[in-house]
């Protein structure tokens, strides 16, 4: 069996949503990847609802995947108190 992972993927609004919906996509997809830890900055969140619609206050996963995802946990990038902030957090990237 395969190692599982758990992977963090950043979504900054600097462009490439389109990339990060196919990562994203790919991640959910992948059995080894267990779970996703989806960091998205507030202009990132304006870009992903102006890019494939919804509000910039609904679940960026769910806009990406178009449907909502058990697998993936969408943080605001400010949200300082996530696992995903802790040194040993256990994340292959």
């Amino acid at each position: 069996m395969a190692e599982q992972r758990t992977i963090t993927l950043a979504v900054t609004g600097a462009g490439g949503t389109r990339m990060a919906r196919h990562v994203l996509s790919a991640l959910e997809r992948d059995d080894r990847v267990v779970h996703v830890d989806l960091l998205v900055s507030p202009n990132g969140r304006k870009l992903v609802a102006h890019e494939f619609g919804g509000t910039d206050d609904a679940d960026p996963a769910a806009i990406l995947l178009g449907k909502p995802s058990a697998k993936v946990t969408a943080w605001n990038s400010d949200a300082w108190e996530g696992p995903h902030t802790s040194g040993s957090y256990p994340s292959w990237g």
